[in-house]
């Protein structure tokens, strides 16, 4: 393993709305794409080392939805861009719409912004005792996206170790470097264990950085220079063919099901029946699923970018009904509580009006007793009243409340 490297002193998160300090001569824009399949804590990664919050899920369903660039100043003459990205075994997203994202996003830096990647970081989750189907998939889909020449920018990082190291997890570890990653290796590709928390985070963003190099991408080279639709990349011709692959199994699947379902008809199993029908609604579903992720590959990179454009067209008006929205009810509201406080206004105008009144009934009845004759009986009428003035003093101090 290699050994580990210092944090330097002037490492420091900052974000792009800060710039660089003036005195600065130049600021090197320096791109790292993040890789590995979901819960390989590819966002986690992110977070740590750019101080800003990533979508960071608890399990193994993804949260990384979208292809998204994090900035930060490393240095006070580097700033990294760290761009996180869904895994292809993703459990919101199909492989066929990932690679798309992640085309897109390769395909237009590239040929908008002539902007390159500096390094390459591929995540993998110890804890898995083997090289499961979704990590050989974002190996070999790597492999074609990115090409052997960006082995030597290349880090190779395994994630969640046990403290201490179990052995099952070195053993795994023994493998990937001997077996499964042992080319790349050979061909500059450096291994670190990413051992948890913020600082072991910056350590490897310190070994991107100090081998760090501006590559082309296999994709980029295709797509862009020389023009190729996505499923005549080395890429989408590999996901090509594993859709082909398993639409025939479904279709195979299919047949055998239709098969079995027209036995049970036939010998009058109602439940089996129902069950070949739902499979069969399943496989189906499947094989519609495979020809549409097939079509979605036949498209260049003028055509991603105007379907991007599109939905980001589409993100922006319904953020602008949403705000129109929020804007209708608080005008409600505020209309609702002016009404209100007019109303209060108004009853507390009213009470007031009927206390004075009171006050100057009072005050006449105790001129008028003192015009009468010694007994005289007006105690009903000074009840009266009094009943009258405790009840508009009790509705007085219930509105002040």
């Amino acid at each position: 393993m290699d050994p580990p490297v210092s944090v330097p002193e002037d490492w420091y998160p900052q974000s792009r709305s800060q710039p660089p300090n003036a005195e600065s001569e130049s600021v090197e824009d320096v791109y790292f794409v993040v890789l590995g399949v979901t819960g390989a804590g590819k966002s986690t990664f992110v977070s740590q080392c750019s101080g800003q919050r990533a979508e960071i899920g608890d399990s193994l369903e993804s949260c990384t939805k979208e292809v998204e660039s994090f900035t930060f100043m490393y240095s006070k003459n580097i700033r990294v861009h760290l761009v996180d990205s869904p895994g292809f075994d993703d459990t919101n997203k199909s492989d066929s719409d990932i690679l798309r994202d992640i085309a897109n996003w390769l395909g237009s830096s590239y040929k908008e912004k002539n902007e390159l990647l500096s390094g390459i970081l591929m995540l993998h989750r110890i804890s898995d005792a083997r090289m499961t189907g979704g990590s050989r998939r974002n190996l070999d889909m790597f492999q074609k996206l990115c090409g052997r020449d960006c082995f030597q920018a290349l880090t190779l990082a395994t994630t969640f170790w046990s403290n201490p190291p179990e052995g099952r997890q070195e053993a795994a570890e023994v493998e990937l470097r001997s077996k499964y990653w042992s080319d790349m290796l050979d061909n500059g590709a450096t291994y670190t264990r990413h051992e948890g928390g913020p600082e072991a985070a910056r350590r490897i963003l310190d070994i991107m950085i100090n081998k760090r190099r501006r590559f082309k991408t296999n994709i980029q080279v295709e797509m862009v220079e020389k023009g190729l639709r996505l499923d005549e990349t080395a890429a989408g011709r590999q996901l090509s063919q594993d859709l082909i692959e398993a639409k025939l199994k479904h279709e195979q699947e299919l047949k055998q099901l239709q098969f079995q379902h027209n036995n049970a008809l036939r010998q009058s199993e109602q439940n089996s029946a129902e069950r070949f029908s739902t499979l069969e609604k399943t496989l189906k579903s499947q094989i519609s699923e495979a020809n549409l992720a097939q079509a979605k590959l036949q498209t260049n990179i003028a055509q991603l970018q105007e379907e991007k454009r599109q939905e980001m067209a589409r993100a922006e008006e319904r953020l602008k009904q949403q705000f129109k929205a929020v804007n209708e009810r608080q005008k409600q509201y505020k209309a609702q509580l002016n009404a209100s406080e007019k109303e209060r206004a108004e009853e507390r105008a009213a009470l007031e009006k009927e206390l004075h009144s009171l006050r100057d009934d009072l005050n006449k009845a105790g001129r008028q007793k003192a015009c009468r004759p010694t007994g005289d009986d007006d105690g009903s009428v000074f009840e009266t009243w009094i009943h009258r003035g405790l009840t508009l003093i009790g509705k007085f101090l219930g509105f002040l409340d």
